[in-house]
């Protein structure tokens, strides 16, 4: 996917959160490209994503709950 992205001069990659991993995001920001992930609707596991990867976006169907939450715990 980062391949991909480079190769179509993407500004950052969209993933499901189940993708994501250290070694996915880290590559990412050494490759330039943002990284987004959809879709998180449970307000734990946002939390989750916002402590451990930094995120350009979420995608969600309850963007008040998961704001909330990222402006709560963002890095």
């Amino acid at each position: 996917i980062i391949d991909k992205a480079l190769e179509v001069e993407a500004d950052g990659i969209n993933v499901h959160y189940g993708m994501l991993s250290d070694e996915l995001v880290n590559l990412a920001h050494e490759s330039g490209l943002g990284v987004y992930t959809w879709t998180v609707n449970d307000p734990e596991k946002a939390k989750e994503l916002v402590h451990q990867y930094t995120l350009l976006g979420i995608t969600t169907d309850r963007p008040d709950v998961i704001a909330d939450v990222i402006e709560k715990n963002a890095k």
